[in-house]
């Protein structure tokens, strides 16, 4: 992965004569990009959203202020090309271990984190490190995405990459209490189509009915440090 090897220090950053000011230069110069990150003013993002969708690339869309109906239109417009889109307005991602924007530098374990508060990221992420635990990957979807316009469309894309991960044997959910349409579609998929541990934290709200068969597998918490506990 590309951005993985500049992370790590390897020479694959662009030298002074290859610097690009333009996102079609860049992926011509930089063609195995599998993520990007877009920080430009919200009303601006949907057409450059667009464009790295439509290159099958993830998107860590770390702009504040995009117009939840564009933010719509481009989670959808993902789905369509299988393609993860962090944020918007989601300052914390890590991925393999490694942050991405805004995070603290944690160990790799075996944990994902999805979640829409991206202090809670932080702090749970932490945590986990501090426990020797260590987290793989924690997506931020971005504080809109659990409302019913978004309609949890991250979340739940995000769940389903998860589970696939057979490194990753426990995954937390972190978030203000979704929309009740939202969290009843969260909370079903994860009942009925995962099989993995899961640890979830809607901070502030309703209590979950988890069937008795799944009690032991499915843990409702209600504070980012006994989400940390559950996930132990």
């Amino acid at each position: 992965v590309k951005f993985e090897e500049i992370l790590e220090g390897a020479q694959t950053s662009l030298s002074q004569k290859e610097r690009v000011r333009d996102l079609d230069s860049a992926l011509v110069a930089l063609p195995d990009t599998n993520l990007a990150v877009v920080s430009i003013p919200g009303e601006y993002a949907r057409e450059i959203s667009f464009k790295i969708i439509d290159r099958g690339i993830h998107l860590h869309l770390f702009s504040d202020h995009v117009p939840i109906e564009d933010e719509l239109e481009i989670k959808k417009h993902a789905l369509e090309k299988h393609v993860l889109v962090m944020g918007p307005g989601a300052g914390t991602v890590i991925i393999d271990g490694k942050g991405v924007g805004f995070a603290n530098v944690v160990s790799t374990g075996p944990v994902g984190l999805v979640a829409a508060a991206g202090t809670g990221l932080q702090e749970v992420s932490s945590l986990l490190d501090r426990t020797g635990i260590g987290l793989k990957h924690g997506l931020g979807v971005g504080g809109n995405d659990p409302k019913e316009k978004i309609g949890g469309l991250m979340m739940l894309e995000s769940i389903k990459m998860l589970e696939k991960y057979d490194e990753i044997k426990v995954v937390g959910i972190i978030s203000k209490p979704p929309s009740p349409s939202v969290q009843n579609k969260l909370f079903s998929y994860i009942v009925n189509e995962t099989r993995k541990k899961y640890a979830i934290a809607f901070i502030g709200g309703v209590k979950l009915e988890i069937p008795k068969e799944h009690q032991q597998r499915i843990i409702q918490t209600n504070t980012l440090h006994s989400a940390t506990l559950a996930i132990a």
